[in-house]
């Protein structure tokens, strides 16, 4: 392989990493965005939708996209259930007493996945990632383009229907200001609901994607905090900036891994963090109001 080939190879490789930390930052900033928290057990919410999905399909013999169906159900549920359980308790807290119960609910979901389906390592075989497109010499994979395919879909649908929807706009009044919210007549409690629904919700997009081309343990809930420098980058409450960002941090970590190495690989992401929260902790597209803790 040449050298321009390599390059091209990188940059394709990069390009799909990169639409995947988008999908799992849409799920940061669908809560942030509703309810100004950070959810620090996003990757741990992804996790749970991709063993959800493996019990579904491996255990019960169901269809791969039965399965997969049935897991968008589950989390759903299971949004609904944190919310109501947990977060809806602390309505009207500190922001980081919120952001160290979704810390606790992290380290807790992860536990319970392992005494659940242990730690041991399980894979599960999706079929259309398995198949090689050639184009002059360059390999890319249908996986790699079914995760550019479903993360822009996502990322565009969510951002119109902030945009435009009645739910949309009344869940961004919400995050404005809670208490404007309710004299409007909006309620605020199902704000909250809805926005951990949708987050858990695309956390099974982005734990199936990632399962399709990596192996399911418990430790693949620390995708959640390497999608962070993307999310940051891009604005943690600018659903269009999260993709650029994660396209960004994707792309530039796999170029510097594949001409350095892989320790410069895994420092990249983190160095882009520290950069932009010096320069420019809003983010590229992110609102300058947000209040960081």
């Amino acid at each position: 392989m040449g050298e321009i080939e390599y390059f091209i190879q990188l940059l394709l490789g990069g390009l799909s990493m990169g639409f995947i930390y988008s999908l799992v930052g849409l799920g940061f900033v669908i809560i942030f965005k509703s309810t100004k928290i950070l959810n620090l057990a996003q990757g741990e919410m992804m996790m749970v939708g991709a063993y959800i999905t493996l019990s579904f399909h491996k255990l019960l013999g169901l269809p791969l996209l039965l399965s997969f169906g049935l897991s968008l159900v589950a989390a759903y549920l299971l949004g609904l259930a944190l919310e109501r359980i947990f977060l809806r308790r602390m309505i009207g807290e500190p922001i980081f007493s919120v952001v160290m119960l979704t810390v606790g609910l992290g380290v807790s979901l992860r536990g319970l996945v392992g005494l659940i389906w242990t730690q041991e390592e399980q894979v599960m075989t999706v079929p259309l990632f398995s198949k090689i497109l050639k184009v002059s010499g360059i390999s890319i994979s249908y996986g790699n383009l079914i995760v550019i395919a479903v993360s822009s879909v996502l990322v565009l649908g969510f951002s119109l229907f902030y945009k435009y929807s009645k739910i949309g706009i009344g869940m961004r009044a919400t995050a404005t200001n809670q208490d404007a919210a309710m004299i409007m007549g909006i309620d605020v409690q199902k704000v909250f609901s809805r926005s951990w629904s949708y987050s858990a919700v695309v956390s099974v997009f982005g734990g199936i994607v990632l399962a399709g081309i990596t192996i399911i343990t418990p430790n693949m809930a620390n995708f959640g905090l390497k999608a962070l420098p993307a999310v940051v980058l891009g604005g943690i409450d600018s659903i269009l900036g999260v993709i650029l960002g994660g396209i960004i941090v994707g792309v530039s970590e796999n170029i510097v891994g594949g001409y350095l190495g892989g320790m410069a690989q895994q420092l990249t992401p983190h160095v882009i963090l520290f950069v932009v929260l010096v320069f420019k902790p809003y983010g590229l597209f992110g609102t300058k109001e947000i209040e960081r803790v």
